[in-house]
């Protein structure tokens, strides 16, 4: 008897234990929601001033759809003028799974592509000399930057001076995609000064849109 009575004793005081236990931690998750809820009223008063009032909000069956409206105008590039290349690729059969075909009819497409610019080098030769009253005394040539030896670009290392301050300025591009873009709009913009082009008018004069009757 004195051994249950001592398991007995023993249980409660386990099970007082884990009452407390109990008690502490439905004490904390209270604390928790409270502070959770304080959060989100406090994100809710921040985003107040942003969010439309009630009665300036459209209703759904008065909201717009997305897009243009039904049989406007489309817009497209305009075919180009001339064609350096003609590719007519023939499908004869499937490509999938090697039958016949039907129906067939062609699709065309115009691709236009920047051809690549091919550098042109010159080969200058200065000379250099000893005069008795100036001392060491040399030719210039007006490509010349500098009095250096070797390979040399003047009017490639000038285009390329905005590009780099440019970029020094702006800490460079975020993405591969803008730093992509930057190269050519500044290779294009370089080969318009040099032309004595204005970019904008190139731009306009190589992608233009033009309206069609076609709905879309």
């Amino acid at each position: 008897m004195d051994a249950l009575q001592r398991t007995i004793e023993a249980l409660l005081q386990r099970i007082a234990a884990l009452e407390q236990t109990v008690a502490t931690l439905q004490e904390e998750n209270r604390l928790l929601r409270e502070q959770l809820e304080h959060q989100q009223r406090t994100s809710a008063r921040q985003a107040a001033p942003f969010r439309r009032r009630d009665g300036q909000k459209v209703a759904e069956a008065e909201k717009k759809r997305p897009g243009r409206k039904p049989g406007h105008q489309g817009a497209h590039r305009a075919v180009p003028d001339h064609v350096d290349q003609a590719i007519e690729e023939p499908l004869c059969d499937c490509p999938k799974c090697g039958g016949p075909l039907s129906e067939c009819r062609p699709v065309e497409q115009f691709i236009e592509e920047i051809p690549p610019v091919c550098p042109r080098v010159v080969r200058l030769v200065t000379w250099e000399g000893h005069c008795a009253k100036c001392g060491e005394v040399h030719s210039t040539h007006p490509l010349q930057t500098s009095r250096g030896r070797g390979a040399a670009n003047k009017r490639a290392e000038r285009s390329l001076r905005p590009a780099v301050i440019a970029r020094k300025i702006s800490c460079g591009n975020k993405t591969d995609r803008g730093r992509r873009t930057w190269q050519i709009l500044a290779s294009l913009a370089a080969t318009c000064v040099q032309r004595g082009n204005d970019l904008i008018d190139y731009l306009t004069a190589c992608l233009p849109l033009t309206a069609h009757n076609n709905t879309g």
